[in-house]
């Protein structure tokens, strides 16, 4: 008896060391030059220039490479997203545990349609910057198939530019009842009014759940060094700042001057 629960005492430790272990192995820290913690998985520490700690910024959802759609809240209102009115089509989330969770996204369009956009990223909610690569994945379920010629479809549109402008644009066609996935990698041009979008052409029926966003590059386009993964070392006599400046990439960019005194910065 006491070597049973010996054994299992000594199991009970191993996994919460194991555990604990793998939780401190996956976390990363970045210093500055100067020794300072300037960010770990969860935050960025800004500090002033006697090196007191000022401010702890949280990373967005976009930099640590996730962003739910909210589905599983039941209501169009409380997701990242919206459905653009349109009498004629059935579109809304629906109780279905076929791809992620309870609920998901249902839409359904007449096949004599030829173009449908049921479905789209809210700008307030889901913001993408200029001139910045993202990447997208989705989960499908085709419940009844677009007319002849037809296909479901994904693609990024701004509002202020043309459809010649999209970006990220793919489709697909699959029989009914086939589940299937997308990933798709896009950098948006200069407008700052980009959403993602779902559609069909001829009509058919459609699930989307499980959408996710990667922003995958650092983007200067926010003026700002917030919620992103750079921060510039406090050091008196440095100029180093985001500047408006469009002869690189984007509005904005990244400025350092140094004295020429100083052998390194």
């Amino acid at each position: 008896m006491h070597k049973k629960i010996i054994q299992s005492l000594c199991l009970f430790l191993y996994i919460i060391i194991t555990n604990s272990y793998l939780a401190t192995a996956m976390e990363t820290y970045n210093y500055s030059v100067d020794g300072q913690l300037t960010a770990n998985n969860s935050y960025k520490f800004i500090y002033d220039k006697n090196g007191n700690l000022i401010k702890k910024i949280k990373r967005s959802l976009l930099r640590s490479g996730f962003d739910s759609e909210n589905f599983e809240n039941y209501m169009m209102e409380n997701s990242n997203y919206v459905i653009p009115v349109r009498e004629g089509r059935d579109a809304r989330i629906v109780p279905d545990g076929s791809l992620q969770g309870a609920y998901t996204m249902y839409a359904k369009a007449p096949v004599a349609w030829e173009w449908d956009t049921y479905l789209t990223s809210d700008p307030s909610k889901l913001k993408l910057e200029p001139n910045t690569t993202y990447t997208v994945s989705f989960k499908h379920k085709t419940i009844s198939e677009p007319g002849s010629g037809g296909y479901f479809d994904f693609f990024v549109r701004s509002l202020k530019g043309t459809p010649v402008e999209d970006r990220g644009w793919l489709t697909w066609n699959e029989a009914a009842g086939t589940v299937g996935s997308k990933v798709v990698t896009f950098t948006t041009g200069t407008h700052d009014d980009y959403q993602l979008s779902w559609g069909m052409r001829y009509g058919g029926a459609v699930l989307i759940d499980d959408i996710r966003v990667i922003k995958n590059n650092e983007s200067f386009e926010a003026a700002t060094l917030d919620n992103i993964d750079y921060v510039i070392p406090v050091r008196e006599g440095r100029d180093a700042r985001i500047v408006p400046d469009g002869s690189l990439q984007g509005a904005y960019t990244m400025y350092a001057k140094a004295p020429v005194a100083w052998e390194w910065d």
